[in-house]
C-alpha cells in the first residue's frame, strides 16, 4: 500500500469517525471531539493532494502526494 493510499484511509477513518460522533452527540460538548478529528483529518488529505511534485524549496523527497 503506498503513502498516499494509506494517508487517504486514515483521513476517511477520521472524516467517518467525525460524522459519527456529530451525528450520535449533536447539541453537546462531545462534539468538540468530532470537530478535533476533522481538524486532524484535513492535513492529511492536503497532504496527500496537494504535497508530492519535488519542487516545494526545503522539501528533500517531494513528499506523498500528487503534485498538484
Amino acid at each position: 500500500m503506498s503513502d498516499r493510499t494509506r494517508m487517504l484511509l486514515i483521513a476517511a477513518a477520521l472524516l467517518a469517525a467525525a460524522g459519527i460522533i456529530a451525528w450520535l452527540t449533536w447539541g453537546t460538548l462531545w462534539l468538540l471531539a468530532s470537530m478535533a478529528l476533522t481538524f486532524s483529518a484535513v492535513p492529511l488529505l492536503v497532504g496527500a493532494f496537494f504535497d508530492g511534485d519535488g519542487n516545494d524549496p526545503g522539501s528533500s523527497n517531494g513528499g506523498v502526494g500528487l503534485g498538484l
